[in-house]
């Protein structure tokens, strides 16, 4: 037997082994013994490296040491030669050279490297919270769900956190937060969570935070930016129980510029879809998709509400390029308080109050809405109950029924502000309406007397009132036969080559003309009118 299995040799038995004082030893034994031996020593490594390994080598914790540079497959390799091979070296003049683990640590860091489990059941908050405080760029890893009961707090600048993993918030707390004054965080987050009730997204006490994307499934509310300068958010699609995107500031740090390029979520009952408030400035909206009251927990809900119950400066400045918003509850948009809105191309159908509403407390040529739908089911397409709307080439402004182009707009302000280029169109009945007491006079963005004002308007007053122009009226024109087929008694215009009393078929040099509802009549004669 040349080894027992745990590498020890023993001689063999024999009448040489154990040798004995006079006993016999054949010849026999001898060889037999001698043929062991040297079995074992075949078996054996042998310095010069003829004998071939045939098993594992068992090093009991021991190193193999003076190991040469292996150079080609199948060599074994120094210790030395991996560190070597496993350097960076950067490009570029005065790159430096660094261990590939070093590099590899400084690009970013997985909850699983802190002992996250990331099966959806596992609370990984002490993982998630220890990769955010390593400062380093944190990745949620595919395939991982984080189930967590407090949310990681991201106080870092220029951190990046997010990723194709995706974060479960338990009970009613953050989704993420981003405070501490952290300036440059990027985040690129997903959340799913049946059991959350909380914000999916909370920045409070931040500078220049970049949401590249934010997708909530079944959460709480999805975003609540307050006292943070200058924040976009690239890509939002949620599903919520409670709100949608609330913004405010504080008297003691106010937030400036808020950017969405863009937006799509629904949100639950009761709720604003937008909530933007007091010491904010500067909101820009590239799209914004609200559907009220079918989130999570549906029933009627409101839009988007501007306005100021902070008791601190007014909302300021805001461009809605392009907002569809489908309410059931209040208004589609509710602007309360503040300066500055610019309302392009909307799409606003409600079932209730008003498509947008303009409150009392706005000034003059402070709200402007340009082309778009808006339709309030049971009142108004568009509210102003004080300032100005200004309106350029608006469309659809009205009730929700099934004539669409009749509009209804009430202003209390005594001014109505018409762009001189496109002018209020697509609106038939009485588009206009003002129960102010004053005279009412239309005017263009400059303030001036509107000399170019097209369109139907009628005044409703308590008292007597009259429309007034500080310059001539100019009417629509057409030729006799281009006079509309349809038209409402009351309307006017002047046909170019109609004829005056006296003028002969076919010589007419123009006359003012008006519709009785049934034919378009000379106003000199009142009779229909012919060329």
């Amino acid at each position: 037997m040349a080894r027992n299995g745990s590498g020890a040799y023993s001689l063999p038995v024999n009448s040489w082994n154990p040798a004995v004082n006079g006993v016999a030893a054949s010849a026999a034994d001898w060889q037999s013994l001698a043929n062991d031996i040297a079995t074992a020593l075949t078996a054996s490594v042998a310095a010069d490296g003829q004998t071939p390994i045939t098993g594992n080598l068992i090093m009991g914790n021991n190193k193999l040491t003076g190991l040469a540079s292996g150079t080609v497959a199948g060599d074994s390799v120094a210790f030395g030669q991996v560190l070597s091979a496993l350097s960076f070296l950067q490009a570029g003049t005065g790159g430096v050279t660094l261990n590939a683990q070093d590099v590899v640590r400084g690009l970013c860091v997985t909850p699983e490297q802190f002992g996250a489990v990331g099966d959806g059941t596992a609370d990984d908050q002490l993982a998630l919270q220890r990769a955010v405080n390593t400062g380093k760029n944190v990745y949620l890893t595919a395939g991982k769900t984080y189930r967590y009961t407090v949310a990681p707090s991201i106080t870092t600048n220029f951190q990046r956190f997010g990723g194709p993993g995706v974060l479960k918030p338990d009970g009613n707390i953050n989704g993420v937060l981003v405070t501490g004054g952290a300036s440059g965080v990027e985040l690129d987050v997903t959340f799913n969570s049946a059991t959350h009730t909380g914000t999916a997204v909370r920045i409070d006490n931040a500078t220049r935070v970049r949401i590249r994307k934010l997708l909530g499934v079944d959460v709480g509310s999805v975003l609540h930016v307050q006292q943070c300068n200058i924040c976009t958010v690239d890509w939002l699609w949620a599903t919520a129980r409670t709100k949608g995107i609330t913004w405010y500031g504080t008297t003691v740090l106010r937030s400036d510029v808020l950017r969405i390029n863009f937006a799509l979520l629904s949100h639950g009952a009761a709720e604003y879809g937008l909530d933007w408030d007091g010491n904010c400035h500067s909101l820009e909206i590239g799209y914004l998709g609200l559907v009220c009251g079918s989130g999570v927990s549906s029933g009627n809900a409101y839009g988007a509400v501007v306005r100021n119950t902070s008791g601190g400066t007014a909302p300021a400045v805001g461009k809605f390029n392009h907002i569809e918003i489908d309410y059931s509850g209040t208004h589609g948009l509710d602007i309360q308080a503040g300066s500055d809105y610019d309302i392009s191309m909307p799409y606003i159908l409600g079932s209730t109050g008003s498509g947008i509403k303009v409150g009392a407390t706005i000034t003059d040529f402070q709200v402007r809405v340009v082309g778009g739908k808006s339709r309030g089911n049971t009142t108004y397409g568009i509210e102003a109950l004080g300032g100005v709307v200004l309106f350029g080439g608006a469309t659809d402004l009205g009730a929700n029924t099934t004539a669409e182009t009749i509009g209804t707009v009430w202003t209390r302000s005594p001014r109505f502000a018409v762009d001189t280029t496109h002018h209020i169109s697509n609106l038939s009945g009485n588009p206009l309406h003002s129960w102010d007491t004053n005279d009412y006079t239309a005017y263009d963005r400059t303030n001036n007397v509107l000399a170019d004002f097209i369109g139907a308007v009628a005044v409703l007053s308590r008292s007597s009132a009259r429309i007034t122009a500080g310059v001539p009226v100019r009417m629509p024109t057409y030729t006799v036969a281009g006079l509309p087929a349809v038209s409402v008694a009351g309307d006017t215009a002047f046909a170019t080559n109609g004829r005056k009393a006296g003028e002969g078929a076919g010589s007419g040099t123009g006359v003012l003309v008006f519709s009785d509802g049934t034919a378009w009549r000379a106003c000199d004669t009142g009779a229909t009118v012919a060329a």
